[in-house]
């Protein structure tokens, strides 16, 4: 398995825009995975269990061709709601920063479920 490159060894260039092709719908979700509901234990396919998914604005961020950012808001009638947001571990900066991120986001995403 090929080494994802660490956060120095990519371009500082980043493309955002919505995931268009089924490859980049596939590191959209991976992502979402990966970095909010497997730490959690959550099963795979709990990314996508949310209603509202369907209707959501979706973004990426990619840098080098690479998906190394995933957010996700929720549209209603009258709000925004921005609901999730992943990053690659390689470009997350400082692993304790990253740590306390990744706990608040995790936090968020526990008292978004219980309503």
């Amino acid at each position: 398995m090929e080494r994802a490159p660490r956060s120095d060894e990519l371009s500082t260039d980043t493309e955002l825009g919505e995931p268009k092709t089924q490859e980049e719908w596939a590191e959209y979700y991976r992502l979402r995975y990966e970095r909010l509901r497997k730490p959690l234990g959550q099963p795979l396919g709990s990314e996508r269990d949310d209603p509202a998914e369907p209707s959501s604005i979706h973004i990426i961020a990619k840098m080098d061709g690479r998906v190394v950012g995933a957010g996700c808001w929720v549209v209603g009638l009258m709000f925004v709601r921005f609901r999730q947001m992943a990053v690659d571990s390689d470009c997350g900066g400082d692993s304790r920063e990253r740590a306390k991120r990744e706990r608040w986001l995790h936090a968020q995403a526990r008292m978004d479920r219980a309503g």
